[in-house]
């Protein structure tokens, strides 16, 4: 059975039938069967887990039924090794463990006494504790596929059911708008609460506010969450950054894309008769970068940063949408001295930093900071004047702090405190009112003061706790989430004036058709009266709890609840 996510401000029963634990959090699970060679369960053997890039370990004991479960596990590669008195000690077993994997580890030990040693290791073909609907994007993926503009994101196209949606370019998941897409990296919701899709990511202009050589994989889920995910009304995308490891290393990148790959524009019929085509010259587009990590302390302490930034300039071919005259009149002499050529750009810079701190065995900090700097232009097409263009900055930052404690051998806790930090100030480069010349098929064009101009910022925390029990064939699993928004926004369109001529005939006479403008009242000015200085607080709660019947059977029951304020 699939699970659908209910919101509301009372507490709803949700049936998932075998929901992973911790498939779909920022780590993973590890489980399976000892058991000897004739198939009998192995009881209290010592399952010992070590990632091999940083030393992390964690030990687990079977039970009587011969089945372990670690969780809470960082994803990366795994030495495991199984031990039992009387049993020959089945070491040094290599697994890997992606995000969303669930596939279980099964050992065979043979008896102590045998000649030969039959240590059999095998993990399932077929991942039979996960029940959602999900693909995994993986290192593999992220680092050998082309991925558009060097987005992350762009990799969740991959998937089924997952596309771009034609408004805003966010990602839209199984048929729903992309603002219904929930998006968090290494646990932190990093939605933009306005625009939808990612923060910073507003109107699809920034290329990417993290980089894609900061992520180590992601996963796109499109139905059959637990209960501990919510906020969202298609599907969501989950992603986990990289950690410095034991081994130092890292990446040096640069891609351009020259002029010569540029197609000139398509061949346009002219008023004559004659066809003319219009060559797009000075475009020009780099994207470059460093990444760096390793160990502070060997098995302690680690880091990992990167550095990646973008360059570009696209040119525009300005022409009016009619033959004008500089003598024709003075209004047309206005016109004709407002045109001409010019280059917009689109530049980026995008900073991250993580420590990693593994304390004991029993406890783990992760600090991350990520911030990006855009700077771009709006507004530019062909009938546009440069003067109708807007300065377009956006300037992100998202900090988040983690700690996973082990309290006990069942018991489990995980904290996590997210920062997201977002301003979007569009600043238009002319203070004129803005004229338009014509309108639809019959456009002129335009020039004077971009008439969309906004200063908006957001501030996001976000505090949760999730404490999760592991039994024998079961786990229970619940927690809280804090998360508050506080929005800054300004947006007085037309606060400068517009006029609009119906044709260049009437814009020589100076006969306008229509004028706007928007006014405050009371005493505000319209800047004032645009602003809109808000707060949003969502508290969540959440209990899951999973039972392993048989080999063959799994059951979940998931109960959440959600408060908007």
């Amino acid at each position: 059975m699939n699970m659908r996510h209910l919101k509301g401000s009372a507490l709803v029963t949700l049936l998932v039938a075998a929901a992973p634990l911790a498939a779909q959090g920022v780590n993973v699970q590890l489980a399976g069967v000892v058991s000897d060679t004739n198939g009998q369960p192995v009881a209290l053997a010592t399952v010992s887990i070590r990632n091999s890039e940083t030393g992390f370990t964690r030990v687990v004991q079977t039970a009587e039924n011969g089945r372990y479960l670690a969780v809470n596990l960082p994803v990366g590669p795994y030495a495991v090794t199984v031990t039992k008195s009387g049993f020959q000690t089945a070491s040094n077993i290599q697994v890997n463990l992606n995000l969303g994997d669930a596939a279980p580890l099964n050992v065979k030990l043979a008896a102590e006494a045998a000649a030969t040693v039959e240590v059999v290791a095998t993990a399932a073909a077929v991942d039979s504790e996960r029940a959602t609907q999900a693909a995994i994007i993986n290192p593999d993926a992220l680092q050998n596929l082309p991925s558009f503009n060097r987005s992350f994101t762009s990799l969740a196209t991959t998937a089924p059911q997952v596309v771009v949606d034609n408004q805003r370019g966010n990602l839209a998941i199984a048929g729903q708008r992309g603002v219904n897409t929930a998006v968090q990296i290494d646990g932190g919701d990093v939605d933009e609460p306005f625009f939808g899709g990612v923060t910073g990511a507003a109107e699809g202009s920034t290329p990417f506010t993290i980089s894609i050589e900061a992520i180590r994989e992601y996963q796109v889920v499109t139905d059959g969450a637990s209960a501990e995910y919510g906020r969202m009304g298609g599907g969501f995308v989950n992603a986990i950054t990289k950690s410095g490891t034991n081994d130092f290393g890292g990446s040096v990148f640069y891609y351009t894309r020259p002029q010569s790959m540029i197609a000139n524009e398509p061949y346009v019929l002219q008023a004559d008769g004659s066809y003319k085509q219009s060559v797009i010259a000075d475009y020009s587009q780099s994207q470059f970068g460093f990444s760096v990590g390793g160990p502070i302390i060997k098995d302690k302490l680690f880091y990992f940063v990167v550095y990646d930034g973008q360059r570009k300039t696209n040119p525009w071919t300005q022409v009016w949408g009619q033959d004008v005259s500089p003598g024709a009149s003075a209004n047309e002499a206005v016109l004709a001295s407002m045109g001409g050529n010019y280059d917009t750009k689109n530049d980026s810079d995008v900073y991250f930093g993580r420590l990693d701190w593994i304390i004991n065995e029993a406890q783990t900090l992760q600090f991350r900071m990520n911030a990006s700097k855009y700077s771009g232009t709006v507004g530019a097409s062909k009938t546009a004047s440069v003067t109708n263009t807007a300065s377009d900055d956006v300037n992100t930052m998202q900090g988040i702090v983690q700690w996973n404690w082990t309290l006990s051998s069942n018991l489990l806790n995980e904290a996590t405190f997210n920062f997201v930090k977002d301003e979007l100030p569009r600043v238009a480069a002319s203070t004129i009112p803005q004229i338009q010349v014509g309108s639809g098929s019959a456009t002129v064009g335009y020039y004077g003061a971009y008439p969309f101009e906004r200063q908006f910022q957001t501030k996001r925390y976000e505090l949760k706790d999730t404490l999760t029990y592991v039994g024998d064939s079961s786990t229970l699993k619940g927690g809280v989430d804090y998360n508050r928004t506080d929005v800054s926004e300004t947006f007085a369109s037309f606060y400068r004036g517009g006029y609009r001529f119906n044709s260049l005939a009437t814009f020589d006479l100076g006969n306008w058709a229509s004028y706007q403008q928007f006014f405050g009242l009371n005493g505000l000015s319209a800047l004032q009266a645009g602003t809109l200085d808000t707060s949003e607080k969502e508290l969540s709660a959440f209990i899951q709890f999973d039972q392993r019947v048989n080999e063959f059977l799994k059951y979940g029951l998931g109960l959440r609840w959600d408060s908007q304020q």
